[in-house]
């Protein structure tokens, strides 16, 4: 582009979520081959597109935290959200969240949450089914209005669509833990909604997972592994009456911090003898 304008290129995954022809991904690396600055949330971000697409090298590359979700955030009271949706008041809730991909470990999911030791334990599985991807074109998606047991099981139940904004504060409040079940990934939006929320998240240790968790949450286990994965959600359950603020995590990580690191950015590539290229 001629006139000065900038390609601002945020990574969130390194590829795209599902590949099914070669075209998506050429039209991936197409658009980072033509961005001028590219935004990382994490370290692990940039050296991974260092790694595999090496034309992101000779850009200008920052690192800014993926941002909070005050916008959306609600407080209700636990005791409320759980007589609504009948769950019983002295379970440990954990929630699986978000749009349900095969990378997102639903089977795993529930293979850690049968073999936790824990005895009053619930597990809530809630998104949307993502059927576009052609592996996944026979799964068939209940459409409902309301939450509902999907198979009847104990301690159990699933919300198979979209989840409304009312649904998410309502379900992060009742919650006592958010288990991220990821059998790959770089960056996740969940980490942040959970701290938000001062929900503690138990994640694999993935991409930029374990910083956009600095200084909130450290319970991370060993990707794909049931063992460690029940391990660590056996520990966050011991330790969840101490007391935690999110007061540092949310300093370190608003879309103020975002936003100016970008501007910098900005500033700083206009100061290159690229950006005079691009003028002339």
């Amino acid at each position: 582009n001629k006139n000065g304008s900038l390609i601002i290129n945020t990574i969130h995954n390194i590829e795209p979520h599902e590949i099914e022809e070669d075209f998506e991904k050429d039209i991936y690396s197409l658009i980072i081959r033509k961005s001028d600055i590219i935004i990382h949330h994490g370290k692990k971000s940039k050296e991974l597109l260092h790694k595999i697409y090496p034309s992101s090298r000779c850009k200008l590359n920052a690192i800014a935290p993926h941002g909070d979700y005050l916008l959306d955030y609600e407080r209700k009271k636990k005791r409320d959200l759980r007589e609504k949706y009948g769950i019983p008041q002295n379970s440990f809730v954990i929630l699986n969240f978000g749009n349900i991909r095969p990378h997102k470990g639903e089977k795993f999911i529930n293979q850690v949450f049968q073999n936790l030791n824990i005895q009053k334990k619930y597990l809530i599985t809630a998104g949307n089914i993502y059927t576009e991807h052609k592996s996944w074109t026979n799964i068939v998606k209940t459409k409902i209005k309301k939450i509902y047991h999907s198979i009847p099981m104990k301690g159990k139940f699933r919300i198979y669509r979209r989840i409304t904004k009312n649904e998410i504060s309502d379900l992060f409040n009742l919650t006592d833990l958010l288990f991220l079940g990821h059998a790959k990934g770089l960056t996740t939006g969940l980490i942040p909604l959970a701290a938000t929320y001062s929900l503690p998240v138990v994640y694999p240790d993935l991409g930029n997972f374990r910083e956009q968790a600095t200084n909130w949450s450290d319970y991370f286990y060993l990707p794909n592994n049931k063992d460690d994965a029940a391990k660590i959600i056996e520990k966050a359950y011991c330790q969840r009456h101490c007391s935690r603020t999110n007061r540092l995590w949310l300093k370190n990580n608003s879309w103020e911090i975002h936003v100016k690191i970008i501007l910098d950015s900005i500033e700083k590539y206009r100061q290159t003898d690229r950006f005079h290229n691009k003028l002339f």
